[in-house]
């Protein structure tokens, strides 16, 4: 799979995710995000990995270098080296810098200012973050090779490139006489234990009593499993998955109770083991899509619904949704699993503030939710929704529920209650101004949006403002810009993100000239500035280095150096070349500095 790349390495706010996406996968990557589809396992300034829950799992990175962003994700639809909606959740993840745990948390992403090098969960430190990186981009490397000689699992699509060496590897492996393969395969069983245990399972595959025995020998982890026994266990657990592939379509029945009790073990294990590469997630999610398509192909006994139930319970990861099961369990068997819902959501106690993160009550409330949904109950839906109403986030969920139910009068007056107990949420109050806006209260609309920019004087609030101002907007944006202003006390970093979001740059650079700004903020006026004005940037970019030097640690040199090299290639060496001397006297004792700048020819 190419690997994606951009020279620029932007920031990666909402305007350079759509440019790098486009429009369609931005909106989808944006809606994986706010579902909290994402995880990300290693974080720094520079770097990410983690893995998306789509149709199965998926493991990505970015990584920013001197050149730029580089990205990958095992998705089919970043085959091409595209920056897929997976990518877009992760940037928009990180970005927030919040645990994806935490769904209260649903903060506007547009805030100026924001970018994915925010450092408010240093998950891991930057070096470590770029091990696991390669260690991501090595296990795709496995997969990819394993899909070219096996084929693309059932429910994915097929890779449309593979790496020519292990095309080369493939036709040669192929052309090979079936003694001499089984010779070579032997020798390997003997001196790999893993490799062993997988064999036998193809071995046993066709025999349903001895596949389940040597599943169980498969599964045991041998205690806890650290990030690199993580991705050893998961690649053994390819031959268990092929292995139910091919029995998927003699007898799925048996199939069904083989990925059920396969997955009830390894929910266990993966609770216990660092799976920071995502590997042994990717094949919890196969299993849980081969027990998708064994349910379909074989329909379960009423009487299977407990064993769901018991499942999703373990479930942590939501891997196993409802709505893939609902129709298959039938009537009695929906009958069975609701009346298990219904009567752990009805023994839960009253909501308080320690309670509201037990595993035991938010598993029960999301099942609950799941129920209510899958079984189109709204009155149950309304209950689970509203159990806890502490939060301005939980309003708005109730609130989604009545808008989406085409309830639009009991909507806006709840979201006029929500605006009372909550008045200094914004989020609330933009959500009052759609009621309003809905009504045809366009004169309240406006008043409700420009609170809510008072609150949080952000670029949605910005573009919701204008869009309610209509042609009084100069007038609007005037008063907006003046209220920015009394806000930023000594920098002028969130009214110059705002003019750039605007598109005034004029205004931005002479803004720029006489106030504080932070260097992220320099950056990107030197961008939006670099093809029409080049010296100004140049000048922009040698500010934004000065002003992080000082407090930078190593993982950042070489990114402002690469800011370095381009004020150099901006402007006249008469301007920068003081700058880097000064720079390299101040700085003498920082080796890497120093090295970084010879490396980069200054």
């Amino acid at each position: 799979m190419p690997v994606g790349a951009i020279e620029a390495a932007p920031d990666l706010r909402d305007t350079e995710l759509r440019k790098l996406a486009g429009g369609a996968a931005f909106a989808r990557g944006r809606d994986y995000w706010r579902m909290r589809r994402i995880h990300i396992d290693a974080q720094s300034a520079e770097a990410l990995s983690g893995w998306a829950q789509g149709s199965r799992r998926y493991a990505l990175w970015l990584r920013r270098e001197a050149a730029g962003w580089r990205w990958d994700c095992a998705c089919p639809a970043a085959d091409d080296g595209s920056f897929c909606k997976h990518l877009v959740a992760a940037a928009l993840t990180a970005r927030e810098g919040l645990s994806p745990a935490q769904p209260e948390s649903d903060r506007d992403a547009d805030e100026p200012g924001a970018a994915v090098h925010l450092r408010q969960r240093p998950v891991v430190e930057a070096d470590d973050c770029s091990e696991r990186v390669k260690e991501v981009e090595r296990l795709a490397r496995v997969e990819r090779a394993r899909d070219l000689t096996t084929g693309p699992g059932q429910g994915d699509q097929p890779r449309t490139q593979m790496p020519s060496a292990a095309s080369n590897l493939a036709a040669f492996l192929h052309a090979q006489p079936a003694q001499c393969l089984a010779g070579w395969l032997l020798e390997l069983a003997a001196a790999d234990d893993a490799i062993d245990k997988r064999l036998r399972l193809h071995q046993v595959a066709a025999d349903p009593a001895q596949l389940k025995s040597a599943m169980g020998k498969l599964l045991s982890p041998g205690g806890f499993l650290d990030y690199r026994g993580g991705l050893r266990y998961a690649l053994r657990l390819d031959g268990l998955v092929d292995a139910l592939r091919q029995r998927l379509g003699e007898d799925p029945a048996h199939v069904r109770e083989l990925c059920a009790d396969a997955l009830a073990r390894l929910f266990k294990v993966y609770a216990n083991s660092d799976d920071s590469a995502g590997a042994i997630g990717d094949r919890l999610a196969d299993l849980a899509a081969l027990l998708v398509h064994s349910c379909a192909a074989s329909p379960p006994p009423p009487a299977w619904a407990k064993t769901l139930h018991k499942l999703q319970r373990a479930d942590g990861w939501g891997l196993l949704p409802l709505n893939d099961f609902w129709d298959v369990l039938g009537t009695q068997g929906q009958s069975i699993y609701a009346k298990r819902v219904l009567d752990a959501f009805a023994s839960l106690p009253p909501p308080d503030e320690h309670s509201r993160y037990e595993p035991e009550v938010f598993a029960t409330c999301r099942m609950t939710e799941a129920l209510a949904r899958a079984s189109g109950d709204f009155d149950l839906l309304q209950r689970v929704l509203r159990r806890d109403l502490r939060y301005p986030v939980q309003y708005l969920a109730v609130l989604a529920s009545l808008r989406a139910a085409d309830r639009a009068r009991e909507a806006q007056a709840w979201c006029e209650a929500a605006v009372r107990k909550f008045p200094r949420d914004a989020d609330l109050r933009e959500a009052l101004a759609e009621c309003l806006q809905d009504a045809g209260l366009e004169d309240e609309a406006l008043l409700q949006s420009w609170q809510a920019f008072e609150l949080h004087p952000a670029a949605t609030r910005w573009d919701a403002l204008k869009r309610r101002a209509a042609e009084a907007w100069p007038e609007w944006r005037a008063r907006a810009l003046a209220h920015v202003a009394a806000l930023s006390h000594h920098s002028a970093t969130q009214h110059i993100g705002l003019l750039l979001h605007d598109g005034d740059l004029a205004a931005a650079q002479a803004l720029a000239a006489d106030s504080a700004v932070m260097s992220v903020r320099l950056v990107e006026l030197a961008r939006a500035l670099q093809s029409a004005q080049p010296e100004a940037a140049g000048a922009l970019y040698l500010r934004a280095v000065e002003a992080d030097l000082p407090q930078a640690g190593a993982t950042h040199y070489a990114g402002l150096v690469s800011l370095l090299q381009r004020a150099s290639r901006l402007l006249p060496e008469a301007r920068w070349q003081p700058a880097l001397a000064r720079i390299k006297l101040e700085y003498a004792r920082r080796p890497k500095l120093m090295a970084l700048l010879r490396e980069a020819g200054l």
